[in-house]
């Protein structure tokens, strides 16, 4: 999230941007592949680790519930004591290029720090933990182990479906705003490029013995044409403007004929 955030793979040459982007496709296969495992087996292991709690008398049933809340509420203090140290690392040290954090309210890191699942990657590496052990006892307390690491993916997905909703409310997202800033960029470039080769091909056509065209003409149709991709460029190319125009054109017309 840190590499995503600060920005550095919009710079990033496009090998490394693709090599990221299958990075990420695989991840969320990967992903996918814990879930699938998780609800194949969520049954079983809720029950198992139950019966076993029970069975050991060192471990109290209680105690695991109450171990999956402190679990998830550490790893959301340290999620969110990571992304506020970003925000200050980026308002104090990088000015002339921050990153996304540097903007973000403290309304938005929390959003940050529930969203998202937990404890996915730690279920995938305690499922691979064998039955046995070498010398063929039971591995111990493998149950537990499962029972916290899918405990904390579920109470994860509990605290987002009830804690989002209440924390997007009145809140814009932070990507539609980049986005939207991107693309007035792009639409800028695009028409500073084209207005050039529209003056270039205008004076051509001016110096054009040939073509013999009537300068005040050319200057007409060439400025409107220019005033057309300045509306486009400043996102103002929409269903009113060009409303707005036709009406405006027909009261000329209409004030012409008078």
């Amino acid at each position: 999230m840190t590499i995503t955030r600060s920005g550095v793979m919009r710079t990033a040459p496009l090998a490394m941007r693709l090599r990221a982007n299958s990075t990420g496709n695989v991840g969320f296969v990967f992903n996918g592949m814990v879930f699938l495992l998780l609800g194949l087996q969520l049954p079983d292991i809720l029950s198992s680790s139950l019966v076993a709690a029970e069975a050991d008398p060192n471990v109290e049933t209680w105690m695991l519930f109450t171990d999956i809340i402190l679990i998830y509420a550490a790893l959301m203090l340290v999620r969110f004591g990571w992304l506020w140290s970003m925000r200050k690392l980026s308002q104090r040290f990088l000015k002339k290029k921050p990153m996304e954090f540097g903007s973000w309210t403290t309304r938005e890191l929390l959003i940050s720090s529930v969203a998202g699942v937990r404890g996915a990657i730690t279920l995938a590496g305690v499922l691979s933990i064998p039955l046995l052990l070498p010398d063929g006892n039971v591995f111990p307390a493998r149950y537990e182990l499962i029972f916290l690491a899918a405990g904390v993916i579920l109470f994860s997905l509990f605290v987002g479906v009830i804690a989002l909703p209440i924390l997007l409310r009145h809140i814009e997202s932070s990507d539609n705003v980049q986005q939207r800033k991107e693309e007035r960029l792009a639409r800028a470039a695009t028409a500073d490029v084209a207005i050039v080769a529209i003056q270039k091909m205008e004076e051509r056509l001016a110096a054009d013995t040939k073509e013999n065209i009537d300068t005040q003409l050319l200057t007409e149709v060439s400025s409107r044409v220019i005033g057309n991709l300045r509306r486009r460029a400043d996102g103002r190319n929409d269903v009113e403007t060009s409303m707005l125009e036709e009406s405006l054109e027909r009261r000329f017309r209409g004030g012409a004929a008078l």
